[in-house]
């Protein structure tokens, strides 16, 4: 399973609390697939999980993350860093490689 680094978790936290979502969002990941087998993953606020995604929770954190891509990261962490009120995720990698 995915896990969250405690910046990550923090920042998590931080996102949801400020934006004026409600408290039941939290941020999601999903695919976004490139030309070859390497997928960059997109990061957003989501109110609620979409069916079949798995929901991650570290340290009163959570993420909904895709069902397509659960397997891939099970041996990944979302990293993050904070800085003058900015948040940049460090993106685990996911690469595929077909069959």
């Amino acid at each position: 399973m995915l896990s969250i680094a405690p910046a990550a978790a923090r920042a998590i936290t931080t996102l949801v609390t400020t934006h004026g979502v409600p408290d039941t969002a939290r941020i999601r990941l999903t695919p976004i697939p490139d030309a070859d087998t390497e997928h960059q993953l997109k990061i957003q606020l989501s109110a609620t999980p979409n069916p079949g995604h798995q929901i991650v929770e570290e340290q009163s954190a959570h993420v909904f993350l895709d069902a397509r891509i659960a397997n891939d990261l099970d041996d990944q962490t979302l990293e993050a860093t904070t800085s003058e009120n900015q948040v940049r995720f460090a993106r685990p990698t996911l690469i595929r490689t077909e069959a």
